[in-house]
């Protein structure tokens, strides 16, 4: 008996690229792309830690035409991604087969693609973190995002752009600076919603929504006045009953439950016997829980 792989076999175009953890910007990750269109403004791709037999999938993607994209409601949008600079970069690609006539045929599918998709915006989520040497899929699913800019590339890849030019040539046989000049006139004119960030700490429910550069405490119930220092608070909203991360903690506001981080402190360490112990900043932050 032969079943039908319906799904699977509306897989039309592989890309390759690299995602970003949404929660931590030093971090990246290959991320090899089998996509399948759901319609003209919507593509929906599963995503493989490589093109290997061997690949293991550690997470899926949503593209979405900017049609869609203003659709979404306000706290929805932050969630999403932009792909203009991983694309014109030349870092994002479709990997082609040998030299030879599809070699060819292959690139003139890319630019048609490409140059549709440097306006689309993508939702990602990570299952799999293989990066870190994971044998299985741990925790709670990983909002990722895209690398946005030179800096971003320097911050989640060592050795930057040199260091992706020259795994795009051993990989692929391509130069990273003659894709750029061949997609420089892509989405000419085209605006990235400001709100389109990709890398605030994963959401989960609909009650707060903020992001690393606009933190709306009132949402949350606490003053600014409760702030002795201008701390900067990164807000994410987790509906995992029982969670406490060891570098924050969880607030219980009814149904939400709101995951505190400061960035450049460790709310916890531990002392010579391997105890945790409580330092200045975790006293600041038991005054903010109490306030």
């Amino acid at each position: 008996m032969s079943q039908d792989f319906g799904p699977i076999n509306k897989i039309c175009a592989h890309l390759h690229a690299y995602h970003v953890y949404g929660s931590d910007p030093n971090r990246c990750v290959e991320a090899n792309h089998y996509c399948s269109m759901v319609n003209d403004d919507m593509r929906q791709c599963i995503i493989y830690d490589s093109p290997n037999p061997d690949a293991r999938l550690i997470g899926i993607e949503y593209l979405i035409s900017p049609k869609l994209f203003e659709k979404l409601p306000e706290h929805e949008k932050v969630l999403w991604h932009s792909h203009v600079y991983e694309i014109k970069s030349g870092m994002l690609l479709m990997p082609p087969p040998p030299e030879g006539p599809e070699r060819k045929k292959c690139e003139k599918q890319e630019q048609q693609e490409l140059s549709q998709l440097v306006t689309f915006y993508g939702k990602i989520y990570h299952l799999w973190q293989v990066d870190r040497g994971d044998e299985l899929p741990m925790g709670v699913p990983e909002l990722m995002g895209s690398i946005t800019s030179d800096e971003a590339l320097n911050k989640a890849l060592p050795g930057g752009k040199a260091k992706l030019k020259e795994r795009h040539m051993s990989k692929f046989g391509l130069d990273l600076d003659e894709i750029a000049a061949k997609r420089k006139d892509f989405g000419k004119g085209f605006q990235i919603h400001s709100t389109a960030k990709g890398y605030i700490l994963t959401t989960f429910t609909s009650r707060c929504r903020c992001n690393v550069e606009e933190i709306s405490l009132v949402k949350l119930g606490i003053s600014s006045k409760t702030f002795s220092e201008p701390w900067r608070l990164e807000v994410g909203v987790r509906m995992l009953l029982g969670f406490l991360a060891w570098n924050g903690t969880v607030y219980d506001r009814g149904v939400q439950k709101v995951y505190l981080r400061w960035g450049g402190y460790e709310a916890l360490e531990k002392n010579e016997n391997g105890m945790q112990k409580r330092t200045e900043h975790d006293k600041k932050r038991e005054y903010i829980e109490s306030t």
